[in-house]
């Protein structure tokens, strides 16, 4: 663990997690589920991890609600049930998780069958969306511009692509190359899909390298 002014000690700081892992506050048992999950100071130990997030769950803690709805709904650590993932879901983006907001989102645009939902998909992403969540909007972007309303594909990519959001910033490239929802500019293009490349997007590589720039 980092500290500022004061000695590293991985081991003082498991002492300190150890005990507030008998904490009662539901932040703070998230934070060590989170450690537990990820692997970070602790061995990595998903059913410690489901313990912990249990617990704050059981308290309304919405990031553990949202993080124990991927374990559902993926039946890491747990029997997968993705009725009880949804719910859970459900309970953190009502309580206002913009992550939850956004996975709902997901879940309902790629579900198969039944649970498939644009309108679902599309009430989600425009919840997260207000938050100015850079995921949200490229799924509200991507939309749009599916629907052929360039001008409001463009304001929604262009609030993504400017919080790093590489797929954005690809298709805002796009956007500027052809004129579409903006006038065409060439050089807002390059720049644009300059700043996708370096974000590691490989698509913007190979299109930078196929005009050898």
């Amino acid at each position: 663990m980092y500290g500022k002014d004061v000695e590293q000690s991985d081991a003082k700081a498991r002492k300190w997690f150890n005990l507030a892992a008998k904490s009662v506050v539901p932040a703070v048992r998230y934070k060590i589920g989170r450690l537990y999950e990820t692997g970070v100071l602790y061995k990595k130990d998903i059913n410690k991890a489901v313990f912990h997030y249990e617990f704050a769950a059981s308290k309304g803690e919405m990031y553990a609600i949202n993080n124990l709805a991927i374990l559902y709904l993926n039946g890491t650590g747990v029997s997968k049930d993705v009725d009880k993932g949804i719910a859970l879901f459900n309970q953190a983006a009502e309580s206002g998780s913009v992550e939850a907001q956004v996975n709902l989102g997901i879940y309902y645009l790629n579900a198969k069958q039944k649970d498939h939902s644009i309108a679902n998909a599309l009430k989600w992403f425009t919840e997260a969306g207000k938050d100015n969540n850079p995921v949200a909007l490229y799924y509200l972007a991507e939309y749009a511009f599916a629907e052929k309303d360039y001008v409001k594909a463009f304001d929604y990519y262009l609030i993504s692509a400017q919080q790093s959001h590489s797929d954005a910033q690809l298709k805002l490239a796009m956007l500027y190359a052809k004129g579409l929802g903006v006038e065409k500019n060439n050089n807002a293009a390059n720049i644009w899909l300059t700043k996708a490349a370096k974000l590691g997007n490989k698509k913007a590589i190979a299109m930078l390298q196929g005009s050898g720039k």
